[in-house]
């Protein structure tokens, strides 16, 4: 009984030590598109493609590894490393105007992770709608932040007005290259 706990234990540990490792990897990835963005005159918050990536590899690596991903981002921020979008990061950006859509992040991959493996068909659609149901939730959480610095309606006009449209094309180029890194992501695997 003692030998069979042990054993047990060892798994989940491996299996916990796996998934943190990837989901670190992943953060880096993530980190690798802070350069992309674009902040508009009018707001305090940037066009990115992070939203989209952290969603795609969070629908990939399912909730568990999503949740690593987006911790260990937001921590590189907090430590100093330019991860955040445009190069931006430190605490200051987390608890700004920002800090509620890099916390949405966080149960976006969890949400998104967990639609997405859960589906016995993981077809486009099904991709799709999981990560805009994560976007919608990254929208909700800077939504409810940005409102306290500027107020409900000046926080949808400067949040989320000038991206929805935006990010649906993101999401819907997301899914359309989804065949491609799938077919890449197994390539690696068996080399």
């Amino acid at each position: 009984m003692r030998h069979t706990i042990k054993l047990l234990s060892q798994s989940v540990s491996i299996k916990w030590t796996k998934d943190a490792a990837i989901g670190i990897s992943a953060s880096l990835l993530l980190a690798l598109c802070a350069p992309f963005a674009i902040h508009l005159p009018f707001t305090p918050i940037p066009v990115t493609i992070q939203v989209q990536v952290a969603l795609f590899l969070a629908a990939l690596m399912g909730p568990r590894k999503g949740v690593w991903m987006i911790g260990a981002f937001i921590t590189q921020g907090a430590f100093g490393l330019p991860v955040f979008a445009g190069g931006a990061s430190t605490i200051a950006t987390i608890i700004g105007p920002r800090g509620g859509y890099l916390a949405g992040y966080l149960v976006a991959a969890y949400v998104c992770g967990k639609i997405y493996q859960s589906r016995e068909n993981r077809s486009a659609i099904a991709l799709f709608i999981s990560m805009l149901i994560g976007n919608l939730i990254v929208y909700l959480c800077g939504f409810s932040w940005l409102s306290a610095y500027v107020g409900m309606k000046q926080a949808f006009l400067l949040g989320i007005a000038p991206f929805a449209l935006a990010d649906l094309i993101k999401l819907s180029l997301v899914v359309l290259g989804k065949n491609q890194v799938t077919q890449l992501l197994n390539y690696l695997r068996k080399k």
